[in-house]
């Protein structure tokens, strides 16, 4: 079973916050070469399973005990609809069957809860956020059998690195977040 990471990235543009195309990041594991899944229509940085990120991101399955760059705050209220209907698809897919019209108007969370969507940790960081943390300071993992000190490059990975560099280059020119959501 296990947990597992949904996300989006956006940028702000004059019209507000757009989803980025597929293709800025690189793919997801599912996502590769083979011909048994299709690509999705935007780019899903860091969608990989990694306890580790997830505890650096939003403190879930945070069982090394690594500091946390923010506590899950919910999707922010302008988020674009396309991401929204991405990242969480019962919202569109409970709104499109109100069959007497348009559902009545609320805030994202309160769309959200009225869907019945079975994840959480609803969150988002900045691609400042992310590009700020100082990842050659050292921790103590408490994961490891005896708890080891270790830095946070080492600990987060090669392919964490990936989608880093991927994301400061998106953001050298513009605004971009990256929201996420947790199932499992």
């Amino acid at each position: 079973m296990g947990t597992y990471i949904r996300t989006c990235a956006e940028t702000r543009t004059t019209d507000g916050w757009q989803p980025i195309g597929y293709g800025a990041f690189p793919p997801a594991p599912l996502h590769d070469d083979s011909d048994d899944h299709e690509a999705p229509a935007y780019s899903e940085p860091f969608m990989y399973q990694d306890y580790g990120m997830f505890g650096l991101f939003a403190d879930v399955r945070n069982y090394s005990q690594c500091q946390v760059l923010a506590e899950p705050r919910g999707f922010p209220d302008d988020i674009s609809e396309e991401a929204l209907r991405h990242l969480v698809p019962e919202v569109w897919q409970l709104e499109s069957g109100w069959g007497w019209g348009e559902p009545p108007s609320a805030s994202v969370a309160e769309r959200i809860a009225r869907s019945e969507a079975s994840c959480y940790g609803y969150s988002w960081l900045s691609a400042a956020e992310l590009t700020a943390f100082d990842y050659d300071q050292r921790f103590i993992d408490q994961r490891t059998t005896p708890p080891q000190e270790t830095t946070y490059r080492a600990f987060l990975g090669e392919r964490y690195f990936q989608h880093l560099d991927a994301l400061k280059a998106l953001s050298a020119k513009d605004e971009v977040r990256i929201l996420f959501r947790f199932v499992g």
